[in-house]
């Protein structure tokens, strides 16, 4: 599979998004995960490639972008699941009354979550969604 093969299913893969105490939760990071891994094989293939010459710098920036990409859904994920196991805490007025800064810090977190969901909810592709600037320290 070429790099053109790669960009061209890469702009039909949105995420798969599901309704969640006002906001959206990813659901198939499986299958993302599972073209990802195929290209990033076959993109450090290619850079063996004793032909690469001509397509080597294109070949090295579609290898940075998909790896910035596996960072970025590997983060998310880890946010998504730290999230969904916070939230229903955080929501008790008790917790917040008892913790207060770790509901102020919760809820910051809480804010950017739900701004990121939102931006995904747009119809973005994966793709351009992970190449955001600035978007893997946030989810960090």
């Amino acid at each position: 599979m070429g790099l053109d093969e790669m960009q061209k299913i890469w702009e039909g893969i949105n995420f798969n998004l599901t309704a969640y105490k006002n906001t959206y939760l990813i659901r198939n990071y499986d299958d993302i995960q599972m073209v990802l891994d195929e290209h990033i094989v076959n993109t450090q293939s290619m850079q063996f490639s004793p032909f690469k010459k001509p397509f080597e710098e294109r070949i090295l920036n579609w290898n940075n972008k998909l790896k910035i990409m596996s960072d970025v859904l590997e983060e998310w994920a880890k946010c998504q699941g730290e999230w969904m196991y916070l939230q229903p805490i955080f929501d008790s007025a008790d917790i917040a009354k008892q913790l207060v800064q770790e509901y102020k810090k919760f809820k910051t977190v809480d804010s950017t979550w739900r701004h990121t969901m939102d931006q995904a909810s747009k119809g973005i592709l994966v793709i351009e969604m992970c190449s955001q600037d600035g978007l893997l320290e946030r989810l960090q």
